[in-house]
């Protein structure tokens, strides 16, 4: 059973006994177990939560290089083995989605690549994307059954060349 004190934050003393200090920021951090404090049973969010609504800076974009260049061989593994399997129809969406996208990307960049567009420019072309959301899924639903046939079409020619 717990206590009152059980749920009380005590600021770590100097001094104070090693069991105390233990027990006070067990305290601390909560029930759950979150390293970063706040209330009990409350879950603290990750970095990688909070990192996807905003635009990488260029020691952030860094280090993600490092980061892809050392998953670099399993990636390349895991591309292999989707690419025996047939995509479900969340992937085949996904894939239709991303098609739209990349359509409207070109339509708003003035049929510039994205690969050959600074960071700013890139990112202003973004900020105007997201006011065409509804666009694009419509886009998306009318391109399902291309994609569909172009999945289909993979996997013949994968079957043929074995």
């Amino acid at each position: 059973m717990l206590s009152f004190k059980d749920f009380t934050v005590v600021d770590l003393k100097p001094g104070e006994d090693e069991y105390i200090k233990y027990r006070a920021q067990k305290r601390k951090r909560g029930v759950l177990g979150g390293t970063d404090g706040g209330p009990v049973g409350e879950s603290a969010e990750t970095d990688s939560e909070v990192l996807v609504d905003e635009a990488l800076d260029n020691t952030q974009r860094m280090k993600r290089k490092q980061i892809m260049r050392r998953l670099k061989a399993r990636m390349k593994i895991g591309r292999e083995r989707a690419k025996r399997k047939t995509a479900s129809l969340d992937k085949l969406k996904q894939r239709a989605q991303k098609r739209a996208r990349t359509t409207m990307f070109k339509k708003l960049a003035a049929g510039k690549d994205k690969s050959e567009m600074s960071y700013a420019d890139r990112k202003n072309v973004e900020k105007r994307l997201e006011s065409k959301k509804g666009i694009i899924d419509r886009m998306a639903k009318k391109l399902l059954p291309q994609v569909r046939k172009d999945e289909q079409a993979r996997k013949q020619m994968a079957g043929k060349s074995k």
